[in-house]
């Protein structure tokens, strides 16, 4: 994502008191006006909904590469029978660009992502990275709104404070122990140790002009402490021509 975007800290955000990010496009364009960005999600959304692992490999044609599951039967809950996409397409989309945000504008361990149609409550994505030294955990949920920002981060906040007041620890903790059991991962890590203070995140994909605009007024009071505990990623596209132009590229490539 490095070689397109650009993530743009806005400064701390006094209703709320969380660190506000953004993402940009290089080149200044509309995200949804750079072909190679949208080129490259569509492969990653591919690659994540057919679980193929994300290397060097998205570089190479699409037609080079071994795909079985690269057909219309497998996308059916994506795609209707002409080629229309459904909800759970920006769903898996902004999942992967939340994803995908984690694992190439920030500095990181592990970035885990759910997986597709995943019912995890509280979370999309989890990320491991390094803070002065000490690893961290960050929770991060996406969400994807036309025009309902201030609505949809607060759905996110209120399930992290679910998760602040010792719900969903269970689901927590099995993913965690997932993740450290995944070879690669860096010796000491401890699930307990990245709980304690973990750091929270909402991702949301829209089409609705911020300035202006109140959200996550209540983000410290749902997760108390440090203002560094809290952060909201946001990426304004063009709705609904963005999700309609990877729609096309990864419908064209189906069985």
């Amino acid at each position: 994502m490095q070689k397109y975007c650009r993530i743009v800290p806005i400064g701390i955000i006094e209703r709320g008191d969380f660190h506000e990010l953004r993402i940009q496009a290089i080149s200044g364009e509309s995200l949804h006006e750079v072909d190679a960005f949208l080129d490259t999600l569509a492969i990653r959304i591919m690659r994540y909904y057919e679980s193929q692992p994300y290397d060097e490999l998205l570089e190479i044609e699409l037609d080079t590469l071994n795909k079985p599951a690269r057909n219309k039967h497998f996308y059916r809950r994506l795609f209707e029978e002409d080629g229309r996409y459904k909800s759970d397409f920006i769903t898996i989309a902004s999942e992967t660009i939340g994803a995908w945000i984690e694992e190439s504008l920030e500095p990181n361990l592990i970035v885990h992502p759910g997986e597709p149609h995943n019912s995890d409550p509280c979370f999309d994505v989890l990320s491991i990275y390094e803070e002065e030294g000490i690893p961290r955990l960050r929770v991060v949920q996406v969400k994807a709104t036309e025009n309902e920002l201030q609505d949809n981060c607060n759905k996110a906040l209120s399930k992290f404070e679910q998760l602040e007041n010792g719900d969903f620890e269970a689901e927590l903790s099995s993913r965690l122990k997932l993740i450290l059991g995944q070879r690669g991962a860096p010796d000491g890590l401890s699930a307990r140790e990245l709980k304690l203070n973990r750091r929270y995140r909402v991702t949301v994909v829209h089409g609705q002009e911020r300035d202006g605009l109140h959200i996550m007024t209540t983000y410290s009071e749902k997760v108390s402490g440090e203002v560094v505990r809290r952060s909201g990623v946001l990426m304004k596209i063009g709705w609904p021509g963005f999700w309609g132009q990877i729609a096309r590229r990864i419908y064209a490539k189906l069985t």
